[in-house]
């Protein structure tokens, strides 16, 4: 998937590039038409005349550039949700490690002394509340606001 997305760019990159230096070109040759023009050196019906379709190119060039960078964004984009699930996945994977972990550790205690010493391994810090079995659950820290 990445050496695929990086011949893309690649490739999204050099057109870009082509794009680009018709586009310049265009606007060039343009400015020296026009300067021409106003030198009296073409009368402007003629200017008009011979510059319309090279106009026409230049938009043309400049939409078909537009289409790479939208294009090339839209790969990135396709990148950045592609690591992004990468990224969610090693994450839930971690989570779910040290879920087994501290299982572990806790199904191997013996007693409650044994469970208070795993979990003290396991936790900066441990509190046990007891409630009784009508009252609502506690949120937050141990009843109090969080």
């Amino acid at each position: 998937m990445e050496k695929k997305a990086r011949e893309s760019l690649i490739e999204r990159r050099a057109l870009l590039a082509d794009a680009e230096r018709a586009e310049m070109q265009a606007v060039d040759n343009h400015r020296r038409a026009w300067e021409q023009a106003l030198n009296g050196e073409i009368t402007p019906a003629e200017w008009r005349e011979d510059w319309k379709p090279q106009l026409e190119k230049a938009k043309q060039d400049t939409l078909r550039r537009v289409g790479i960078l939208t294009e090339a964004v839209e790969v990135a984009a396709g990148e950045v949700e592609a690591i992004s699930a990468l990224a969610e996945s090693a994450a839930v994977n971690a989570l779910a490690a040290v879920k087994s972990e501290i299982a572990g550790e806790i199904r191997s205690a013996e007693g409650v002394e044994g469970l208070r010493a795993a979990l003290g391994l396991l936790f900066e810090r441990v509190e046990i509340v007891r409630t009784p079995i009508d009252s609502p659950p506690l949120t937050g820290d141990g009843g109090r606001d969080c």
